[in-house]
């Protein structure tokens, strides 16, 4: 008997949430999204999402209507809640948290008090019940309802890690990380709480891939893995320290994360 899609809403339609949304497009089978809650205006997130100048613009129609966002013909209610626990979220599975905000428990809450079974956080939350990465440690899920997916970068090490540990073991090790710009940072110079973080930004399937050919990041723009190794760049020097390099789309492969995180969740007890 086949199962029921998994309930899901979209909480905050920045980076994440409409990458999502073009993901879940070619998913439909498998999830039902019941809304989406944004306070920016419904017209403004039709735009963003139908031109994207990471991704690209969308090959389908967009269009909006009387407090509905309907992609390629499909329908999906908007919201526009500064709190959203004044929704009605009965019977959703999963609240895809992703106004960047949830780090706090108490504004994670809010998606409970709303009515749905569980919420998981696109980022990290010291005050989730747990935190979770897909080919790390997935296992630990058990009955928690905030959960956080951790961040790209962590989506992107820890499967890594675990895979070279569990073959080899790991004595020590470093990681350096070069992250395109966010939206958390300024587009130029400007006072933040850490100095490098003051800088412009402007100026600096399964959950492992591997390629042989000497790509560049422009090259490995929307790939669904979490981290892709390049062989080419990996190597063992004297001594046994090996360098391994790997490349990661921060939105598209975290958001896929995301997706995969809320599957388990909402099929959990079924």
């Amino acid at each position: 008997m086949p199962q029921r899609p998994i309930r899901i809403a979209i909480n905050g339609f920045g980076r994440i949430g409409r990458t999502l949304l073009r993901i879940l497009m070619r998913e439909g089978e498998v999830f039902d999204l019941v809304c989406i809650n944004e306070i920016a205006p419904l017209a403004t997130c039709a735009y963003l999402f139908q031109y994207d100048s990471v991704f690209g613009p969308w090959p389908g129609t967009v269009t909006t209507c009387d407090g509905v966002l309907s992609v390629d013909g499909r329908a999906i209610p908007f919201q526009a809640a500064r709190d959203l626990s004044r929704l009605d979220l009965s019977g959703v599975d999963v609240v895809l948290e992703c106004t960047g905000m949830a780090g706090a428990r108490a504004v994670a809450e809010r998606g409970l008090a709303a009515g749905a079974r569980a919420v998981l956080v696109s980022g990290p939350s010291a005050e989730a019940d747990v935190t979770l990465v897909l080919g790390a440690n997935e296992g630990d899920l058990s009955d928690q309802r905030i959960i956080s997916n951790a961040s790209c970068t962590t989506n992107a090490l820890a499967p890594l890690a675990r895979v070279l540990d569990e073959a080899y073991g790991i004595v020590s090790g470093q990681m350096t990380t070069v992250h395109c710009y966010t939206g958390s940072q300024p587009t130029v110079d400007k006072p933040r709480d850490a100095p490098e973080r003051s800088r412009a930004a402007a100026v600096r399937e399964g959950w492992l891939g591997w390629i042989e050919a000497p790509l560049v990041s422009s090259d490995l723009r929307g790939r669904p893995e979490s981290l892709i190794v390049s062989g080419p760049q990996t190597s063992v020097s004297v001594g046994g320290l090996l360098r391994v390099f790997g490349w990661y789309d921060n939105e598209w492969g975290f958001s896929c994360r995301m997706l995969d995180m809320a599957r388990l969740i909402g099929r959990r007890g079924r």
